[in-house]
């Protein structure tokens, strides 16, 4: 079994990236059993982060505040499920020529230094 996080980003349900991702899992299921885990960012918006929640996710913080342990709280939770994935569908329309913010504030949460990515001396992994 396949599992596959689908990232949707688009405040629209019947949005053009929506309808494209339903099809293209349709075809994917049509192949394989597929477990399915949904991450639906209109949604669940999340909140833009401060300057405190950048520090808490960059592991700049000693003793962090309650709203720090629950913005680390809610990125772990992201990072487990995209960890969790074998493969990753993202939905994603066009904003003025760039993606949807909330995709934007998404990846804002999952990119941490030394959980989600790293480097070495071959590069980023």
């Amino acid at each position: 079994m396949t599992k596959i996080l689908l990232i949707r980003s688009s405040s629209k349900q019947n949005s053009n990236s929506n309808t494209l991702a339903d099809e293209l899992l349709a075809q994917i299921e049509q192949a394989t059993p597929v477990e399915l885990t949904v991450e639906d960012l209109s949604a669940h918006q999340l909140a833009n982060l401060n300057e405190a929640g950048i520090e808490v996710l960059r592991s700049q913080v000693e003793a962090p505040t309650a709203a720090q342990n629950a913005i680390l709280e809610l990125s772990n939770q992201l990072v487990d499920r995209l960890k969790q994935a074998e493969a990753i569908v993202i939905a994603a329309p066009m904003h003025n020529f760039t993606v949807a913010a909330t995709l934007r504030t998404y990846f804002d949460y999952i990119a941490r230094p030394g959980i989600s990515f790293g480097y070495d001396a071959n590069g980023p992994h």
